[in-house]
């Protein structure tokens, strides 16, 4: 248990919950009442990190699981309404303890929109999940902000485009700063995107485009075949 906390607490750390400490692995409460501490925003990103799992999501999407042992059976029904009255939703976890009450992370999607929400001590949070969802999904687009189509400088690359959910008033916000540190290598350096200051994210830029990288390993592929076949490999 404390190995396990212990590298629970690290990964919180990496992920930036700086309101975060773990002291178990169940989330009960301890026999003398304590218990792990977070926030409504914490778990979010704990979320959001959580749902580049796809096990993790399949895990969570699983209205019911059966399973058999020596001839019995066992059917587990997942405890979120909202996976059976909300088409758009993902998944996510309930929970409850005396101190915290109902708590209940959930996650949805709608054209490409991804939204997290998470309540805490709240008696109504189904309803209130899908009502907080539904303002994100009305709320935000879905903005391109850089296109690993366009070429940076006439002559760098992005391998990848880069997406976030915005108003149309923070449409206009954006600031994307193209920091070149070390152009003699392929990795030549990095595409930064702010809103007010905050880094939304980021992209490696590079010298070679995803299809030339591509052309460049099938040539490598062709001659080292070849190779192999001269001498015999």
């Amino acid at each position: 248990m404390d190995n396990f906390v212990k590298k629970m607490n690290e990964k919180a750390y990496e992920l930036k919950m700086t309101n975060t400490n773990f002291i178990n692995n169940h989330g009960l409460e301890n026999d003398e009442g304590y218990g792990n501490t977070s926030t409504a925003y914490d778990m979010a990103l704990l979320m959001k990190y959580a749902l580049k799992n796809d096990t993790f999501k399949e895990i969570i999407g699983t209205e019911k699981y059966t399973t058999k042992t020596e001839g019995k059976s066992y059917v587990w029904k997942n405890k979120n309404k909202l996976l059976f009255s909300y088409d758009k939703l993902i998944g996510g976890k309930t929970g409850f303890t005396k101190k915290a009450r109902r708590t209940l992370v959930t996650s949805a999607v709608d054209n490409g929109r991804t939204s997290i929400v998470v309540t805490l001590n709240d008696g109504n949070d189904f309803a209130d999940h899908k009502e907080l969802h539904e303002k994100v999904f009305s709320k935000y687009e879905r903005v391109l902000l850089l296109d690993k189509n366009q070429k940076i400088e006439n002559k760098y690359y992005l391998q990848e485009d880069f997406y976030a959910l915005l108003t149309e008033d923070e449409q206009q916000k954006v600031k994307i700063n193209y920091e070149i540190n070390n152009p003699n290598s392929n990795e030549v350096g990095v595409a930064s995107i702010y809103l007010n200051d905050e880094l939304l994210g980021s992209l490696k830029i590079y010298k070679e485009s995803v299809e030339e990288k591509n052309e460049e390993n099938k040539k490598e592929n062709f001659l080292v075949r070849f190779l192999r076949w001269l001498f015999k490999w």
